[in-house]
């Protein structure tokens, strides 16, 4: 299977409604196959990569069920930074999907590529601003990458994580198959029933000396 099926499949499985993005040539390799998938996934694409960001952010805050963004190498990804610090700070889960250059051209200088201290580097841009950032140089590497990315958006504080992907992976294959939804993660925050929070405010009604 494809790296970029793979991730197709996963969003999918996952019941990730929407990607918000902008199609690059560094993501291009799993557009086809969002197409296979486009019942179950819409891509939605802004005219800016910021506004992409808060979106998914603005979704979760209503849904409170996590969508995924898609953005291309270099300075495309280099626009989510607010968008993925605003989610970060009011507790938005989401999946940052960024591409990066091909694993073969790593530390080489290609088009877009950030290595002035480490190969293919841009993860060090989000770090500030996600919860965990992963970096599968790797097909057989996506499996585990996507199932431990979802459950750390979702689980504790939610926030945002980043999936960075080198170009050649989206459309390199192996024999590998998604790992099983994990099924201890809560999607939704902490609150009350709203049962209780109707009989509290009859309670509070009828009492002749409130105190909260």
């Amino acid at each position: 299977m494809k790296g970029g099926e793979l991730i197709a499949q996963f969003l999918v499985q996952e019941n990730i409604p929407y990607v918000f993005g902008i199609c690059g040539h560094g993501n291009v390799g799993l557009l086809d196959e969002l197409y296979h998938v486009r019942d179950e996934v819409k891509l939605i694409s802004p005219r800016h990569e910021q506004t992409a960001a808060h979106m998914a952010d603005a979704y979760f805050r209503i849904k409170h069920q996590p969508v995924a963004t898609l953005t291309s190498c270099g300075p495309g990804s280099a626009n989510i930074v607010m968008g993925m610090a605003t989610a970060l700070s009011d507790s938005s889960a989401i999946l940052a999907l960024t591409a990066n250059v091909p694993t073969q051209q790593f530390n080489r200088g290609p088009f877009q590529e950030i290595n002035r201290h480490f190969n293919a580097d841009f993860p060090s841009v989000l770090k500030p601003v996600v919860k965990r950032s992963f970096q599968p140089t790797r097909v057989d590497m996506l499996p585990l990458t996507l199932r431990q990315a979802i459950d750390i958006a979702v689980s504790g504080r939610p926030g945002p994580v980043q999936i960075d992907i080198p170009f050649n992976i989206f459309q390199e294959e192996a024999d590998v198959q998604l790992e099983p939804s994990s099924h201890s993660k809560t999607r939704k925050r902490p609150g009350a029933d709203p049962a209780d929070i109707d009989k509290a405010l009859t309670m509070l009604g009828a009492a002749q000396r409130p105190v909260i």
